[in-house]
């Protein structure tokens, strides 16, 4: 039974000559990433490929073997990825309705905020939040979240400098 050794044994070896600084923590590393994996799951994200994965011995073996850069840059894609399919980019239509719920309820309490708090509050912001909900659905996913970030800057403006009531 010499078998369930090999793993344990080659992240040791591994470790000791790893290509990358000492200061990278490959254990976060490998749990986070199968965090984000489970989270993808969770989301139904369409994500595939040897990034997406739940074993986390794998995971922290891959991380030994490359440089901390290396490492970094797999999770920050992993992370774009996973912020992607949240928002509805990757074509997940349950990711993009929760997005879009939480866009237009964002978007529909600054608008009622900017109405009640401004004098002459200008009609164009409506806080009609099942308006604002279809019109967030109807943007094309790969512009769903700049057009969100933008909307919500603009209200933000329009807060702090309307003459308050």
């Amino acid at each position: 039974m010499v078998r369930p050794l090999v793993l344990p044994v080659s992240l040791v070896i591994l470790s000791v000559f790893a290509p990358h600084s000492v200061a990278f923590d490959c254990d976060s590393y490998a749990r986070t990433a199968v965090e984000q994996y489970r989270r993808a799951k969770q989301l139904k994200c369409s994500l595939a490929g040897p990034r997406w994965h739940g074993s986390r011995d794998l995971h922290f073996l891959w991380c030994t073997t490359q440089p901390a850069s290396s490492a970094r840059a797999e999770g920050n894609t992993r992370r774009k990825a996973l912020r992607a399919c949240k928002s509805g980019k990757t074509g997940n239509a349950s990711a993009a309705k929760t997005f879009c719920k939480r866009s237009s309820a964002q978007y529909s309490g600054l608008a009622r905020k900017i109405k009640r708090q401004c004098k002459n509050p200008n009609d164009h912001w409506d806080a009609d939040p099942d308006k604002a909900f279809a019109a967030c659905m109807s943007w094309p996913a790969s512009n769903r979240e700049a057009n969100h970030d933008r909307y919500m800057h603009q209200l933000g403006e329009v807060l702090a400098i309307c003459p308050k009531r």
